[in-house]
């Protein structure tokens, strides 16, 4: 059955691609007669793909709040694979999901201006910008350490380090001891929120929000 569905998922995928070609097609010939029936079917055809997206969506959301409103009624965590890194033998990964690592980064460069002074004809300047990096990986939550991984960047920080965790509406930061600040994205962060929460509620050295 399954099998059926993916040809059938495939052929419907296949049929919009050369409909929506010969949108292109029809719009760069300047021929717009026949193109609200090509986007009709096209979207006709996509319909079922996009009510099932949102059902899925919908159905995800509801467990996960569900899985949240568990946790904070019983103060219990769920238990997640931790692939690509190795546990102690008496540590749990309750947290295991994409994230980005924001970092500020400086860049320098010169610039060459005409001068308006008597004795140089040129003067160089030195400009800096700054932006966000942005580092995919994956973040892990265990009962003692939180672990970023990724190929550019990564860092470990033992929950006892952790001072405080803020929440915005897009970003998360984690600030620790020696000044150390982690600002991350995070899929399903109000999963981490929780999670995080109730690790930390235990050392009250950390300013948590329950």
């Amino acid at each position: 059955m399954k099998i059926i569905k993916g040809i059938a998922k495939f052929i419907a995928f296949a049929i919009i691609t050369l409909l929506l070609i010969g949108c292109v097609v029809l719009i760069c010939t300047g021929s717009y007669q026949q193109l609200p029936i090509l986007l009709g079917i096209v979207v006709l055809l996509s319909l079922p793909y996009i009510i099932s997206k949102i059902k899925r969506s919908s159905k995800e959301n509801k467990q996960l709040k569900e899985l949240i409103d568990y946790i904070y009624d019983t103060l219990e965590l769920p238990t997640f694979e931790a692939d690509n890194i190795i546990l102690d033998s008496d540590e749990v990964c309750h947290f295991n999901e994409n994230a980005k690592l924001l970092k500020s980064e400086t860049e320098s460069h010169y610039v060459i201006n005409e001068s308006n002074s008597l004795f140089e004809d040129y003067r160089v300047e030195k400009r800096t910008n700054t932006y966000t990096q942005r580092y995919n990986g994956k973040l892990y939550v265990t009962n003692k350490r939180i672990i970023f991984i990724s190929y550019d960047n990564q860092f470990i920080l033992p929950l006892y380090d952790i001072l405080k965790i803020d929440y915005n509406y897009s970003t998360t930061t984690i600030s620790a001891d020696y000044n150390a600040r982690f600002r991350l994205d995070i899929e399903r962060k109000k999963l981490f929120q929780a999670v995080a929460n109730v690790l930390l509620y235990s050392d009250k050295k950390a300013d948590v929000t329950l």
